[in-house]
């Protein structure tokens, strides 16, 4: 998007495989020097991206929620809703800036989430949880990894990082993690019927009460693996012994 000017992009369909998707639970610490693996998809979530730096990213709230570092790095791909796109970062209009992309929204119920024929804008899901796994769907990833995804706040810290959120706004996100376990549950009841498949990465996360619990180092090793190391040699190379000698025309 330049100035008044809107490009349509479709990423529908657009990857496949696997990726890992990350919050910022008091696990993160202890993976992300990992997730800079060049060999997965990774996407973060809200101000997670401090911590690693992801291929991916998305965020539901206003950019002045999130660290400029986020916006204003050229490597990531973000995605914010549509309605943000005035917004400034660093005095910078974002719609300005580097593998920035928006999405029109729609209100929309876990029992619809499913059907993306029908609902041509993405979901608004009243958070970011369920908005991140819409997109890595729709962009054709098939199965998701939830990496420090815990859903609860354990104690009065709310975040892996350093934060300066107030008592009310910590008491809101732990009623906001409540209707986020119960609606990734209600989409989770569906996902094999649709071919995704729902893991979690997260040691104690409530998810861990309906979805599958692999440990990240597991899933990190099942991934890589799937790609060989690098070589240099050994490749077909195309004879070019006719040309010897040939003189120039």
């Amino acid at each position: 998007m330049r100035g008044l000017s809107r490009i349509a992009v479709d990423l529908g369909d657009a990857f496949s495989g696997s990726c890992f998707l990350v919050g910022s639970g008091y696990q993160l610490p202890d993976v992300c020097a990992r997730l800079d693996d060049p060999r997965i998809f990774t996407m973060g979530m809200n101000n997670a991206a401090t911590q690693f730096t992801p291929m991916l990213w998305v965020g539901a709230d206003p950019p002045a929620c999130y660290s400029p570092s986020i916006m204003l790095n050229p490597t990531i791909m973000k995605f914010l809703y549509m309605r943000h796109s005035d917004h400034c970062v660093e005095g910078r209009p974002i719609r300005e800036l580097s593998n920035m992309y928006f999405m029109t929204r729609e209100d929309a119920k876990a029992e619809d989430f499913f059907r993306v024929d029908e609902r041509r804008k993405i979901g608004w899901w009243h958070n970011v949880q369920v908005l991140a796994i819409e997109l890595l769907y729709r962009f054709g990833f098939r199965k998701i990894y939830m990496v420090a995804c815990g859903l609860k706040i354990e104690g009065d810290v709310p975040y892996c990082y350093e934060s300066d959120l107030e008592v009310d706004e910590i008491k809101y996100n732990k009623c906001t993690y409540a209707r986020v376990t119960e609606a990734v549950r209600a989409i989770y009841a569906e996902a094999s019927v649709y071919g995704l498949n729902l893991v979690s990465c997260t040691p104690g996360s409530t998810l861990n009460d309906f979805m599958p619990y692999v440990s990240f180092e597991d899933a990190l090793a099942s991934e890589t693996g799937k790609v060989p190391p690098h070589r240099t040699k050994g490749f077909f190379r195309p004879s070019h012994s006719g040309l010897l000698g040939k003189p120039r025309s």
